[in-house]
């Protein structure tokens, strides 16, 4: 088969191919020892020569995906000391890159990484695999948590510690416009793991008078907080959980686009 060297990226040792430029044409990452390199593909099949994208030092690899969905491919990498970061792309270029509190590993760097949406909230997550230390490690994205802007839909979220709460535990939402009361339900407030992405049992209501969402955790066998039996803890302690808002809806018809906080029982 036919082949061409490109020289450029000293120690490369991951490679993307996509089309982020949008041209239509795919394009090529390079990831190198402390450094990521841009090789548009232009006319011909050939490439230009490789334009340096930042990136904090020792990454380990690198995936192509609309993190933040604006129509944009932006750039995911993981690094050795197992942080994630994004560079969005943006008019014109990448933005500085940000992490998120994003992370795959508290032990070491991937060897493998892959993107896709993991728990069906419309957001794109990664997945690691990080051996000997953690084996399959899946993170999530939370970036679409935008603090200014969600107040036009969300005002303030309680928490709760679910692990040694009273049997009826309740973590309440209030919303910042009334809301169709149709659309607030289990479907499209729940309650995740934050390792496995299982949805909890809920019970959800909606107060219009006061734009009180109530999420109500359902317990299978009943029993209080730390005097419970393991087997009937619905959340262990020390455990992340995610309440996750997605397609709710206005009375004017606006439909909100997803909200997701990350807590620990």
């Amino acid at each position: 088969m036919p082949h061409v060297v490109y020289t450029g990226t000293a120690n490369a040792g991951a490679v993307e191919v996509a089309d982020v430029t949008g041209d239509g044409l795919a394009d090529l990452l390079v990831l190198g020892a402390d450094r990521l390199d841009l090789l548009r593909q232009v006319a011909g099949g050939a490439f230009a020569a490789p334009a340096a994208v930042t990136v904090p030092e020792r990454p380990r690899t690198v995936e192509v995906a609309d993190w933040d969905r604006d129509g944009l491919l932006d750039i995911v990498t993981s690094h050795e000391n197992g942080s994630v970061v994004v560079v969005r792309q943006q008019a014109g270029g990448y933005a500085t890159p940000i992490s998120g509190g994003l992370s795959v590993s508290r032990n070491a760097g991937p060897n493998s990484t892959a993107l896709g949406d993991l728990n069906s909230d419309g957001y794109t997550d990664i997945a690691g695999i990080i051996d000997p230390w953690d084996g399959l490690v899946a993170a999530y994205n939370v970036l679409p948590v935008r603090p200014v802007a969600e107040q036009w839909w969300i005002r303030d979220v309680s928490v709760a510690d679910l692990s040694t709460a009273p049997q009826t535990v309740r973590l309440t939402v209030k919303a910042a416009r009334k809301l169709d009361p149709a659309t607030v339900n289990s479907q499209t407030i729940r309650l995740l793991s934050g390792v496995t992405a299982r949805a909890y049992a809920t019970h959800v209501s909606y107060d219009a008078s006061t734009g009180t969402i109530t999420v109500t955790l359902v317990r299978p066998r009943g029993g209080l907080g730390r005097n419970m039996a393991a087997r009937d803890r619905v959340i262990t302690g020390r455990t992340p959980y995610r309440l996750v808002i997605g397609a709710i809806a206005d009375v004017e018809g606006n439909v909100h686009r997803g909200y997701s906080m990350t807590y620990v029982s």
